[in-house]
């Protein structure tokens, strides 16, 4: 409960006006299958879903129309900096770099001499199950830990429901595979929100790696 004064005040700061502390009877109003147990929670109703990989798509695809130039398939080895632009890989020339390398964000900062950075690579395990699993409305966050906003239940655009991340800090940057202490974890503590969920009707398993600094992103400039 005292997290979620935390939170609250948290987006009333960051400008974010319409959330409200609920308490048991409302929660159980909107989320009739949540656990019984429950004490309070952060209700914030202006969230939504997107389907993620559509959205990824769209973006190309206005980006394609506003003539920006893909490659694929190539790694950064090489920045080198002249006076007014950066020079990649001896190719290509360009005034800015956003680096957006995910786990190897910390790799690229380093090809232009800033060693500020060191990214840990967290894996995340989610559970996809079946439509006939459709037993909430809204995204059911826990609340979070040290090791981020942990196991969430949601609802896809699709109809499906999705559980997890789970959250394990690895040294190899590519292992996305799915473990079964993974499954397990996610299978143990979605008990928190609810018992009602049929673990059964898993459709399938996906994993990714996600980058960790402290404990936000950095937006902010190297020079």
């Amino acid at each position: 409960r005292k997290q979620l004064d935390v939170l609250y005040q948290q987006g009333l700061n960051n400008g974010v006006t319409d959330i409200k502390i609920i308490d048991h009877d409302e929660i159980i109003k909107l989320e009739p299958n949540i656990n019984d147990n429950v004490i309070a929670a952060l209700y914030a109703p202006n969230t939504a879903i997107i389907c993620p990989y559509e959205a990824t798509l769209a973006f190309a695809s206005n980006a394609a129309l506003n003539n920006v130039k893909f490659i694929f398939d190539h790694q950064v080895k090489k920045i080198s900096f002249d006076p007014d632009y950066f020079i990649v890989d001896d190719k290509f020339e360009t005034r800015y770099i956003i680096n957006a390398a995910g786990a190897y964000s910390d790799d690229i900062a380093k090809l232009i001499q800033d060693d500020r950075y060191t990214i840990t690579a967290r894996k995340g395990e989610y559970l996809l199950l079946d439509r006939s699993e459709k037993l909430f409305n809204h995204v059911l966050f826990q609340t979070p830990t040290i090791m981020g906003k942990g196991v969430l239940i949601t609802p896809t655009v699709d109809g499906n429901t999705l559980v997890g991340p789970t959250a394990f800090d690895q040294q190899d940057k590519e292992d996305d595979s799915v473990t079964a202490n993974g499954i397990k974890a996610i299978k143990d503590t979605v008990l928190k929100t609810t018992t009602k969920i049929d673990m059964r009707k898993v459709i399938t398993t996906f994993a990714g790696i996600r980058a960790v600094y402290q404990d936000d992103f950095v937006i902010e400039p190297s020079y």
